[in-house]
């Protein structure tokens, strides 16, 4: 089918302008940056923590919250048992409940946001009190194998960091006791400034109580 002219009254249809038409190239605005984020580690509270454990999603495993964070620690080995078992009764004769001390053993010390179980550690207080609030620990030992570059490196900071002045580390790899005192901060990081090795046939005396001697072969098991 044919179409007729358009009739001299029609007027040519003018174009149309976009709606959002594109400015030329050199007119663009720069692209926008985009910050480039990363997986972010999830840092559990102790009250997330303890609610976890209470529901039983650890399994009954052994784990600590250490700076915000869930770790699976090694199994106790017979070493370790007898080492913890030895500084309890030892320690426990110069520390006592009627002189206003309690000893905690493999129990959570309540920290800002970790909650570590030393396998032995004494504070000022009744046994109505929970360690590591306001009562003063005077005295941590962790006995250490398989856990010792551990106990001498993410533990100690943290004890330093927490004012703890009498940190013992049972050392069961060498058979001696570590001792550690004085904590201080150096280049952003907690420490302790003052470290003693004492072999087996040494003696040591805490802090708390400088009138105890306390017989270095009486802590370790014997070999």
């Amino acid at each position: 089918m044919m179409l007729a002219p358009p009739s001299q009254d029609v007027k040519p249809t003018e174009p149309v302008e976009a709606a959002k038409a594109e400015p030329p190239m050199q007119e663009r605005s720069a692209p926008v940056e985009v910050e480039r984020i990363g997986p972010t580690p999830f840092r559990w509270t102790p009250a997330e923590y303890n609610r976890a454990a209470e529901a039983g999603f650890f399994n009954d495993q052994r784990v600590e919250l250490i700076r915000g964070r869930i770790l699976y620690m090694s199994p106790i080995g017979p070493d370790h048992t007898v080492a913890s078992t030895k500084a309890r009764y030892r320690l426990g004769d110069h520390f006592k409940e009627q002189d206003g001390f309690i000893i905690g053993t493999q129990i959570p010390l309540r920290l800002e946001d970790s909650e570590p179980e030393p396998d032995l550690f004494v504070f000022r207080g009744t046994v109505d009190d929970e360690a590591g609030g306001d009562n003063e620990v005077v005295l941590v030992l962790e006995a250490a194998k398989s856990s010792l570059t551990f106990d001498r490196g993410t533990k100690l900071s943290l004890y330093a960091e927490n004012g703890y002045l009498d940190y013992w580390i049972l050392n069961l790899v060498d058979n001696v006791l570590e001792v550690y005192r004085n904590p201080i901060q150096s280049n952003g990081t907690w420490t302790y400034a003052d470290k003693t090795t004492i072999s087996v046939d040494g003696t040591i005396s805490p802090l708390a109580k400088p009138e105890a001697v306390i017989r270095v072969a009486d802590l370790l098991p014997r070999q």
